[in-house]
């Protein structure tokens, strides 16, 4: 039995130079894929943008006794978000878009419908009825707290 000190075994010259290779391989591979998620991520918001570009004329807005006796009746809802939306007909699409504009470039939701006839948004305890009318598509942004509807020229796709 030997309980003397050992001599610490040190790293010979190949040894220290296989290390620091896979080092800077695995570095390599993983700004790699770290580089192309990032760019994955910012062309998917690109797209998001574009496919939700919520452009054109404000909606007309409409209170609960005007709906109530023009129509169309509110049918159906859903949550988005902080959102409680409730339309007439047509279909809804949603999407959080990034806020490239926004000093935080944080993100917000915008919801599209094909014809809604009427909505109804609700956040927190605001209460907002719009009247975009039948075969009008429209789309609710939620942006920094204000809930906007605006008339858009193109239809979902």
């Amino acid at each position: 039995m030997d309980y003397g000190f050992r001599k610490k075994r040190r790293l010979s010259r190949e040894m220290k130079i296989t290390l620091a290779a896979g080092a800077a391989v695995s570095l390599a591979i993983a700004g790699y894929f770290t580089i192309a998620s990032v760019l994955r991520d910012r062309d998917k918001n690109i797209a998001d943008s574009r496919a939700y570009a919520a452009s054109g004329a404000p909606c007309p807005t409409t209170t609960k006794a005007q709906l109530a006796a023009n129509g169309p009746n509110l049918r159906h809802g859903f949550d988005f978000g902080d959102m409680h939306l409730v339309h007439a007909f047509g279909d809804a699409d949603c999407a959080w878009i990034a806020d490239h504009a926004g000093a935080g470039m944080g993100r917000f939701p915008v919801c599209r419908f094909t014809s809604p006839g009427s909505l109804e948004v609700v956040v927190g305890k605001t209460d907002v009825l719009f009247a975009p009318g039948l075969g009008r598509p429209a789309a609710i942004v939620l942006d920094r707290g204000q809930v906007r509807c605006l008339l858009t020229a193109k239809e979902m796709g």
